[in-house]
């Protein structure tokens, strides 16, 4: 059987001019990124569904950003709390140094402590949605900030416990609330792993990773 019709997503970028790179730390050249949905038939757009981002991304680092706000890359605030998410899930939130190196490796920045106490205490009492969080962020982020959040969230689970079904599908789980696929997560979890996870260090003694 033939899928004569489905859907696309396809990205147009053109050039932003420059702006200070908070990843780069000097002014770079950027680009402004619009990626669209659009309905095909035998494989040809005929029609745009909706707008699935729309941010800009340094031509050097590759780092997206929300366009107004060149602070940050547009992942790193979602990172943060995505890591406290997980420690708060497995009562491994107080092992700061851990979640920390795991920020680190991932994003190349430091983790700070106070703002780290905060998102937990958030996400423990309700005020912080993860998903909800990572689903807006989808709207603002390339596969570049994608993949971090990907990360993150599965190195402070294989940090925190021996993985089970139930450990990955939270990490799946986050995954689809940026809009990626399965086979996507897994690849990205098979690329840290074949980094030897980075390095970080688990809170456990098996060796074992599910």
């Amino acid at each position: 059987m033939f899928i004569l019709f489905g859907s696309q997503v396809r990205g147009h970028s053109e050039p932003a001019g420059e702006y200070d790179c908070a990843v780069c730390g000097r002014r770079q050249t950027f680009s402004h990124v619009v990626e669209r949905e659009f309905f095909t038939l035998f494989g040809i757009a005929l029609l745009q569904i909706n707008t699935i981002a729309d941010y800009l991304a340094c031509d050097a680092c590759s780092n997206s950003y929300s366009r107004g706000a060149m602070e940050e890359p547009s992942q790193i605030a979602v990172i943060r709390k995505v890591v406290a998410y997980i420690a708060v899930g497995y009562g491994t939130w107080d092992r700061f140094d851990t979640m920390a190196d795991i920020f680190m490796k991932v994003t190349g920045r430091e983790l700070d402590e106070a703002g780290f106490r905060a998102d937990v205490r958030g996400v423990t009492n309700g005020e912080i949605d993860v998903h909800k969080l990572v689903g807006k962020l989808s709207a603002n982020v390339n596969a570049h900030g994608k993949q971090q959040v990907i990360e993150a969230a599965f190195l402070a689970t294989y940090a925190s416990c021996e993985l089970e079904y139930e450990d990955r599908l939270r990490v799946n789980l986050i995954g689809s609330s940026l809009g990626t696929s399965l086979e996507y997560v897994d690849s990205v979890i098979n690329y840290v792993r074949s980094q030897g996870y980075y390095g970080v260090r688990r809170l456990l003694t098996s060796p074992e990773d599910g």
